[in-house]
């Protein structure tokens, strides 16, 4: 690639939001995720943004404008090529069972620029798969709010508001939302 940025922070600081307003910008490229879900923020969050089939879905149970000219996928069904490619969770290039697909797109990936999301722990992990780019810019991000982990399960009507609440799957995240 010609640019590589890094965004670099733990949860809840705003690197994907930077990420995806540089891919809104752009007007052509892929956001690619670890899991659907994952997938559905950033096509939830451009859709409203950008003209009517500007912003497609691909992940393995949905596809939605595939071809669009900005693609929300699974890193699994991210394409090699394109413009512009945000690419979440890129620390998971070290998971032994998927890395394998993050390694694809940065080392094998032809995009002009790449946007890697990922904590700072890995930026020494994933900044030689990109050695080669003419352009390497690191954004460190911080922390937008007080992170805490519950240490007991609470009632739905105790969840206070801009409460973080994770799911693991599209089931127990319809079961999170309804009884929320």
């Amino acid at each position: 690639p010609e640019t590589v940025v890094f965004h670099l922070a733990p949860t809840n600081s705003g690197k994907t939001y930077e990420s995806l307003v540089a891919l809104a910008a752009n007007r052509s490229g892929v956001s690619a995720a670890p899991l659907p879900q994952l997938a559905h923020e950033p096509y939830a969050r451009l859709s409203p943004q950008l003209p009517p089939g500007s912003v497609g879905l691909s992940t393995g149970e949905e596809e939605i404008d595939p071809d669009a000219p900005i693609v929300c996928c699974t890193v699994e069904k991210a394409p090699v090529r394109g413009d512009l490619l945000v690419l979440d969770e890129s620390h998971w290039v070290a998971d032994p069972d998927r890395g394998h697909h993050w390694a694809r797109l940065a080392l094998t990936g032809d995009y002009r620029e790449m946007h890697l999301i990922s904590a700072a722990e890995a930026y020494l992990l994933l900044k030689p798969l990109v050695a080669d780019a003419k352009k390497i810019t690191v954004v460190n991000h911080k922390r937008l709010s007080r992170l805490d982990v519950l240490t007991a399960p609470i009632r739905p009507d105790g969840v206070r508001e801009r409460t973080l609440v994770v799911a693991f799957s599209r089931k127990g995240l319809y079961a999170v939302a309804a009884a929320l």
